[in-house]
């Protein structure tokens, strides 16, 4: 998870880089770390990260249900891929 993060931050630093493959690259891989942590935090919390409204499970319930829409808003992963085949490394569009 943390490596992830870490790669998004180093590819928001370049400035070699298009903005736009930049933005996408930076999408797919914090969907990634956020796909790890709640991989990990149902391991750890098994049942209780959705049932728990305790002190601080309330936060852990939102972030799971919350966490898929992180990966629609702003076009979902096979939109990012795709974007960045076809106009950042120039492959040819789907057939229709």
């Amino acid at each position: 998870m943390d490596a992830a993060l870490t790669a998004a931050r180093l590819v928001n630093r370049r400035d070699d880089l298009d903005p736009a493959a930049a933005a996408s690259v930076s999408k797919l891989l914090v969907n990634r770390a956020v796909a790890l942590a709640v991989e990990a935090a149902s391991a750890v919390l098994g049942p209780a990260l959705a049932a728990d409204l305790s002190d601080g499970g309330y936060a852990w319930s939102e972030f799971l249900l919350g966490a898929p829409a992180l990966r629609i808003a702003g076009g979902t992963d096979e939109i990012q891929r795709t974007i960045l085949a076809e106009r950042h490394l120039g492959l040819p569009r789907d057939p229709r």
